[in-house]
């Protein structure tokens, strides 16, 4: 597969479907938890200040990176077996999707609460746990390859040419590659403070 067909087909892909899900949950846990933070403020009767909340709210993408990866195994785990599947219905595997990534993240919504006193946690468990994305990350660059040298042998031909499903992988796609681009720098932002 050329990098032009790649692009084009990325729900045809293992490494699209890959990074499309991991990028859906690295996005969606800690958005959950923003979203509950904020309604708490607007019930308490608090001021939201929307920029210092979007920067904490980047810090914490970047902070809890390594474990909204490991949030999200079983989801891939489910994807791939959907995949494998030959002709699952499409409103079946999503519906099971979206249920348990709502499940993982509605345990999450208070757990993400980037307060300056716990501010040590938050630098250190992407130190400690770094290998984490690295490992999520090279499995992608590994899917790629195989992507890039066969064809694809994805079983779910319903699934991957659902046009909703297209549009899930092409969005969550890129959001995933620009987590996994800019966490770094993120965390490096809460690392040396301006």
């Amino acid at each position: 597969m050329q990098i032009n067909d790649y692009y084009k087909n990325l729900s045809k892909t293992w490494s699209g479907n890959y990074l499309a899900m991991l990028g859906f949950i690295i996005f969606i846990i800690p958005t959950i938890a923003a979203i509950s933070k904020i309604v708490d403020f607007i019930i308490n009767n608090n001021i939201v200040n929307i920029n210092s909340f979007f920067l904490e709210y980047l810090k914490i993408i970047s902070c809890f990176l390594p474990i909204t990866c490991l949030y999200a195994l079983f989801p891939l785990f489910l994807l791939f077996l959907f995949l494998f599947a030959p002709k699952t219905k499409v409103k079946w595997p999503i519906a099971i999707l979206m249920a348990v990534i709502g499940f993982i993240a509605s345990t999450q919504i208070n757990t993400f609460d980037f307060n300056p006193q716990n501010t040590e946690i938050y630098l250190f468990a992407p130190l400690i746990f770094f290998p984490i994305p690295v490992i999520f990350f090279l499995l992608f660059l590994i899917l790629l390859l195989i992507d890039l040298t066969k064809t694809s042998n994805l079983k779910n031909s319903e699934l991957v040419c659902n046009k909703y499903y297209k549009w899930f992988v092409n969005v969550f796609f890129l959001i995933g590659l620009i987590i996994f681009t800019l966490a770094p720098i993120f965390y490096l932002s809460v690392v040396i403070p301006s």
